[in-house]
Order: structure tokens, then C-alpha cells, then sequence
């Protein structure tokens, strides 16, 4: 029973970590992971199902002994520093610095484009 009380601290801690510093907020963790996947490298994607996996293996007593906690502990540690190394804000900031500068660009090309179109009427 010590297994499943640490597995479920940990995911429990894992979906805190997804609500805070990616502003994903989900029941467990299954829904947390799926929401941010295309957020996740690959690798990440692939240890948070683990995490899953055991969340659910460790309510049955037989299953439970058959979970690698150092596996589950690495994959924990990895996932864990990877989301506390984001920063919410500056990703938002960032959202909203490539959306201007996505309008500045379609703007600087409408423009050459009208002066190109005045130049070949002769009206420039």
C-alpha cells in the first residue's frame, strides 16, 4: 500500500505542476497530459502515460508489485524539472509578440504591394 500512497503523492504533485506553470487545469492526470501534448517532447509524452499506467496498476495490491518505482521515480524527476522549468508568462508574452508581429508583417506586404501596384498604373 506504501507504493500506491507515493505514486498517487506524485501524480497528485504532477498535475499541481501542469495547473501552475502551463495553466492546465484537469481532474487527474491523464486529462493534464493529453491537453498539453503537443506542448511535451515526445519522450515526456511517453513517461507521463507511464505515470498513468502505474497511478491505475497500483490500485490492485498484485499489479502494484509488479511496478518499477525507480523507473516510476526517474520518469517523476524528468517530467517534474521539464514543467518547472516553464514559465507561463513569458510564454504568453510570446504568444502575443509573434501575433503582432504576424499583423506588422501582413501589413509591411499589403503595402509593398499597393506601392507596386500605384508604380505599374503610373500613379506613383
Amino acid at each position: 500500500m506504501q507504493e500506491s500512497e507515493k505514486i498517487t503523492a506524485k501524480v497528485t504533485a504532477l498535475r499541481d505542476l501542469f495547473r501552475v506553470h502551463m495553466g492546465i487545469k484537469a481532474p487527474t492526470l491523464a486529462k493534464a497530459a493529453y491537453r498539453a501534448r503537443r506542448q511535451l517532447p515526445q519522450g515526456l509524452r511517453a513517461k507521463a502515460a507511464m505515470l498513468v499506467e502505474a497511478e491505475t496498476m497500483a490500485l490492485n495490491p498484485k499489479l502494484a508489485r509488479r511496478l518499477d518505482m525507480a523507473a516510476l521515480d526517474s520518469a517523476y524527476m524528468e517530467l517534474a524539472e521539464h514543467l518547472e522549468a516553464l514559465d507561463l508568462a513569458d510564454a504568453r508574452w510570446g504568444r502575443l509578440v509573434n501575433m503582432i508581429a504576424g499583423v506588422v508583417l501582413n501589413l509591411l506586404i499589403f503595402g509593398g504591394l499597393t506601392l507596386l501596384f500605384l508604380w505599374w498604373q503610373g500613379l506613383v
